[in-house]
């Protein structure tokens, strides 16, 4: 099917806009190609162009196309702008993420596998679900061994397409979960094959399957798709990558665009080395560059470009501004974590001072974790901010479940905290369980935790009635330690005597390892309330509704500041961007640092936080940092060492009582360069000093904290 005839557009209009290379990739239509697109490119043109010039131009019909991304947001982006170009005709090709792409093909001839062709796709919970009846089968405790666990490894090993007789040889001393993987893995597939069922990994698992063992469907589905595009093409995992080769692999029209200096999954099964050796694969393969760049400042842009060539498995590249000018990239310097979390929120109400928006601003961050005390300095300064792709830092589930604990010792008639985390870590206290507590406890006016005692004289069995005894008196023992000791010494002694910190220490699931960080971090909340006023746990609890409680709304508010992890900020762009936490075991990550390519992949994930910023970049580290509750020395980043100096303005933000100003001095400001000061203002009882400075003529007359002067070189 082709576009309509009174929607096509000419040759020369498609292209409209398109530099020499980006015209190349969309014209060069026959073989291979690879497209490697640095950041802010114009890859999605490209692409999206390349499909509505083989459709208006080269005559190849709708069905012969075939383009797969790796989200649902990037798929439909896509399919909106094509048919922008060729008209509503696109609504018809094959165009979405490769879960989507692999169930239309198993849909049409899943059978062969054995399959019902209305296969049930299992979410995320009936797969845990099924991972625990497998378990049970094998006589293996759900409760002893964490099925989540289980089935992490179960999805690892799909997506490297093992097969039962082909699994790693498990350690059960570095990783127990995977030894009852091994065990599980047969009795779960078959499970789910005996209910004509398929987890999300099966999906491209087997449709990989299906075209390896029928030639005839592989001969179908390769003289369909004669022109393939793939997105993101570093970040296919070894699934994704047979896939692509087994669907390309007769006419061999593929498309491969991505950066290898953006490949930042390896965690979650992505593999770099799929694009490394696109040239070895293909050996016709053309290799286009685009390095133009409409996104951010060359000074930004020669940081990135002098960073990342410290990595070695690379697809050399070079991305020059399109833009003219920029400012210095700022790399400041802190006392603690408090202090650039104020620096943080001070330099965005000067950014709206000066006529910005609090929207312009975005401040990413390593871990979740971090994203605790730049909320609060925000919250204080009265910015609004949203947490992209998370929750607030006290929403987040863990946080929640230890302030349940917390509240429970406090007030042992808060039936409602004591239910959410009676069972968490599992105690065999389940709903029909605790239903008979609670319909006892009310029967007999007493609180639910004073019902816990007497589970043999409610009708509990042996084994829960011994479990909800020991967790009454663990919880008893508890609140008479609050008496004596700090909130941080108790709440260290919650997260031990109950075992909520052990159950996500003993997970190797990132998104355990991220809830223990948050757990951790937890401990400098208390130690700064320790600190500040060492009252009760009941006057903390407090304190932190309070504060979390202030404007709820606020990540409703379009123009706020966004707050998020690295991880997060792939595909986005915003005028300034603090990058904060540069520290070593920070970013680079500690879990990062045992090997060449963890430190590499740490490295493209800096590289993709620098080039998010389009205008204004502040790098920021701390001279110590509080960690578990701890204080910790710590040492700059060594991707703070990789930037040549002269990108950069380095500024130490610690002890500005050292420094006296008076009109005249010549002073340098993180932000607004060097000035002289025309006047000293005292302020008022409390207030602190401010300076007036006459700035560089393209900044002007500025006023801002004494803080923030250093005299200037």
């Amino acid at each position: 099917m082709k576009a309509d005839a009174r929607e096509a557009m000419s040759p020369s209009e498609l292209m409209r806009g398109l530099n020499r290379e980006q015209r190349l990739a969309v014209e060069t239509v026959d073989g291979p190609v690879l497209v490697v697109a640095g950041a802010g490119s114009g890859k999605t043109s490209v692409l999206t162009r390349r499909i509505a010039h083989l459709i208006l131009h080269q005559g190849v019909p709708l069905h012969h196309l075939l383009a797969i991304t790796f989200t649902n947001k990037a798929a439909k982006e896509m399919q909106q702008r094509v048919q922008q170009l060729v008209g509503k005709a696109a609504s018809d090709l094959w165009m979405g993420t490769f879960h989507s792409v692999c169930v239309k093909i198993l849909r049409r001839d899943g059978d062969r596998l054995g399959y019902d062709l209305n296969f049930t796709i299992l979410d995320a919970e009936d797969q845990r679900t099924a991972i625990s009846q497998a378990m049970l089968d094998l006589h293996y405790d759900p409760k002893k061994f964490d099925p989540a666990a289980v089935h992490f490894a179960i999805s690892r090993w799909k997506n490297e397409l093992r097969s039962e007789s082909s699994l790693p040889v498990a350690n059960a001393s570095k990783n127990l979960a995977e030894v009852v993987a091994r065990d599980v893995f047969p009795i779960y597939q078959r499970r789910l094959f005996a209910a004509s069922s398929m987890d999300f990994d099966d999906l491209i698992g087997l449709t990989v399957r299906l075209l390896h063992e029928h030639e005839q469907v592989r001969d179908k589905y390769q003289d369909k798709f004669r022109y393939v595009h793939i997105d993101e093409y570093q970040d296919t995992n070894r699934a994704q990558y047979e896939l692509v080769k087994l669907l390309s692999g007769k006419f061999q029209n593929l498309c491969a665009v991505g950066d290898s200096d953006q490949a930042i999954y390896a965690w979650r099964g992505a593999d770099i080395e799929n694009m490394m050796r696109f040239e070895q694969d293909y050996p016709e393969a053309k290799v286009i560059l685009l390095e133009n760049n409409y996104r951010s400042t060359q000074v930004i842009l020669d940081a990135a470009n002098a960073l990342i060539q410290n990595n070695l498995r690379r697809k050399d590249k070079r991305l020059r501004a399109v833009r003219d000018g920029g400012e210095p990239i700022t790399i400041a310097s802190f006392s603690d974590g408090e202090a650039e979390a104020t620096y943080v929120a001070d330099s965005i109400l000067m950014h709206v001072k000066d006529g910005g928006q609090p929207g312009d601003c975005a401040v990413l961050y390593r871990a979740n974790a971090q994203s605790r005390v730049l909320e609060e300095a925000l919250m204080k300064a009265g910015i609004p901010y949203t947490i992209v792709g998370g929750l607030t830092f006290y929403d987040r589930r863990e946080i929640k479940d230890v302030f349940a604990y917390l509240r429970v010792l406090v007030n042992p008639k808060d039936e409602i905290s004591l239910l959410r985390i009676v069972n968490t870590p599992k105690r065999g206290l389940g709903d029909g369980a605790m239903g008979k507590v609670i319909d006892f406890a009310h029967e007999q006016n007493i609180t639910v935790l004073d019902a816990l005692g007497r589970g043999r004289e409610l009708g509990l069995t042996e084994k829960a009635a011994e479990a909800a005894l020991e967790f009454q008196q663990r919880m008893l023992e508890l609140t008479l330690w609050m008496e004596g000791m700090t909130v941080t010494e108790f709440l260290a002694e919650v997260l031990h005597s109950t075992g909520y910190r052990e159950m996500y220490a003993q997970s190797r699931k990132s998104e355990d390892v991220q809830r223990l960080e948050n757990i951790d971090e937890l401990l400098n909340v208390t130690q700064s309330f320790d600190r500040r006023r060492g009252g009760t746990v009941s006057e903390f609890l407090a304190e932190v509704s309070l504060l979390s409680d202030v404007d709820k709304d606020k990540g409703k508010e379009q123009n706020s500041v966004r707050l998020m992890t690295v991880h997060a900020s792939k595909g986005l762009e915003f005028h300034t961007v603090f990058l904060v936490g540069m520290e070593e075991t920070l970013f680079p990550h500690v879990r990062s640092m045992d090997d060449d390519r963890g430190i590499e992949e740490e490295r493209n994930l800096c590289y993709v936080a620098i080039t998010r910023a389009k205008d204004k970049l502040h790098l920021t580290h701390c001279s110590e940092r509080s960690v578990f509750g701890q204080i910790s020395l710590r040492e700059p980043s060594r991707f703070l060492q990789e930037l040549p100096e002269s990108l950069v303005q380095r500024v130490a933000l610690t002890n500005d009582a050292l420094y006296s100003f008076v009109p005249g001095d010549r002073v340098a400001h993180p932000q607004y360069g060097q000035g002289v000061v025309l006047e000293v203002h005292a302020g008022e009882e409390g207030k602190e000093v401010e300076l007036t400075v006459m700035c560089h003529p393209s900044v002007g007359l500025k006023t801002y904290p004494k803080r923030y002067a250093r005299p200037a070189n």
